[in-house]
């Protein structure tokens, strides 16, 4: 899903500042589970890490400065959007799901400008 690559360039973006918390794994003690929030302004991404594996599960872009497909950022009017498209957008969100339904991030319009993008991982 291109989205949610583009959501992993953004993570990895050096201005962001954060923190872990590691627990206990009750499955695999020589394995720490850690949970990482990372922060820049108004945008706050969540990662879950066992091992080596790395998932981002959950985040709040609300910087203008963080693109999805090369154009899509906070900001831009609901119209150049559905001109982009070519599909009229009725609603004041948007909800786009991986193929397997575990995911999605949802676009949200406030007065035909983007103010806001969420994405939730591993909903199954």
């Amino acid at each position: 899903m291109l989205l949610k690559s583009d959501l992993y360039d953004i993570a990895f973006n050096p201005i962001f500042n954060g923190e872990e918390s590691a627990k206990t794994n009750t499955n695999n003690k020589t394995i720490p589970l850690i949970n990482k929030t990372i922060i820049f302004e108004q945008t706050t991404i969540h990662f879950y890490k066992e091992g080596f594996a790395e998932e981002i599960i959950s985040a709040k872009i609300k910087n203008s400065q963080f693109k999805f497909l090369d154009s899509i950022c906070i900001g831009i009017k609901k119209e150049k959007l559905e001109n982009q498209i070519a599909t009229e957008i009725k609603t004041n969100l948007i909800k786009i799901r991986n193929f397997d339904q575990t995911s999605i991030f949802i676009f949200k319009f406030e007065k035909g400008t983007l103010t806001e993008i969420n994405y939730q991982g591993d909903m199954d």
